[in-house]
């Protein structure tokens, strides 16, 4: 009967927010650029509370149904989710409807929110870690928006918390109890030649070399030496992009996401497909108000993954 009971809110819950979504989008000229704000909370989460290992194996195979294009449309599918304090919205944007995956809780526990497309067929997947601290990376990562796209994901807490059992570490890069890090593990198996791709921001005036204060974008692959995917990228980007576009170690030697969890997670498990990707501030002010730039930034994300 309670399980019954909590199906019934939850239905209840996807149909009205399914109809503000739809109200919102379909009147908005940035609707892809705006779906990440309504799916988030009003406001950042106060709070981080990392999930135990018994939910990040439930999210993990739930992620993985979502990934590999299993039918979900099923009850015992949304139930999972609600039992780890999410619930289901669908989202009309970008040519097709996407389904959203946010948090129903109160306080909310700032392990994320996610938008996929279940018709995708590309293997692409982007992380938004530092959505708030890094100024317009959560609206780039949802202007991303397009077929092949498989799953866009952004944090839901601050990088540094004020309470919670967090407090001061909810960044999503490296903490190694997010439902980031059950994602990630899902892509091992779902997308063995898939791209998990990075969007942070960085401040130009605080790097320690000459080629980190000039860069505009800095990509890596995690590791002392860049991969395919990352010369793939930067190769494309480099017309692209005004401003040096720089590739760790071998044109800047900084910010090389040498202690990424996700990285780290992906390469213990043989996959080379983390891209790091790191924008400066005037970059991010360029693909946030130029749809014509970011629609080529996008295009670069999956170049050479049929090569």
């Amino acid at each position: 009967m309670r399980q019954q009971q909590n199906s019934s809110r939850l239905m209840q819950k996807t149909a009205a927010a399914t109809l503000i979504f739809g109200l919102f989008l379909f009147g908005s000229g940035h609707a892809e650029a705006n779906a990440w704000r309504e799916l988030r909370a009003t406001h950042a989460c106060d709070t981080y509370q990392p999930m135990t290992a018994a939910q990040l194996k439930q999210a993990e195979s739930l992620f993985r149904q979502i990934l590999t294009g299993k039918d979900f449309r099923n009850e015992q599918f949304a139930n999972g989710w609600a039992n780890l304090g999410y619930e289901l919205v669908e989202i009309p944007a970008a040519g097709s409807t996407w389904t959203g995956l946010r948090d129903t809780e109160s306080p909310c526990k700032g392990n994320g929110v996610y938008l996929f497309n279940a018709r995708s067929t590309g293997s692409l997947v982007i992380q938004a870690p530092h959505a708030y601290h890094d100024l317009f990376t959560g609206d780039i990562t949802a202007g991303l928006m397009r077929e092949g796209i498989a799953m866009l994901a952004w944090n839901s807490a601050k990088r540094k918390t004020s309470a919670g059992y967090g407090k001061g570490k909810a960044d999503l890069a490296r903490r190694p109890d997010s439902l980031f890090v059950a994602l990630t593990r899902a892509m091992i198996e779902s997308y063995p030649n898939g791209r998990l791709i990075q969007i942070h921001g960085f401040d130009n005036k605080r790097r320690k070399t000459q080629a980190g204060t000039s860069a505009a974008v800095i990509l890596s692959s995690g590791t002392r030496w860049p991969t395919r995917p990352v010369d793939f990228i930067a190769s494309c980007l480099k017309p692209v992009i005004p401003g040096p576009v720089l590739v760790f170690p071998t044109e800047v030697t900084e910010l090389g996401a040498t202690r990424n969890f996700h990285g780290q997670t992906l390469r213990h498990n043989g996959h080379e497909g983390f891209v790091h990707i790191e924008l400066s501030r005037p970059t991010r002010e360029q693909l946030k108000s130029e749809p014509s730039l970011l629609a080529k930034f996008s295009q670069c994300l999956g170049s050479g993954m049929h090569q």
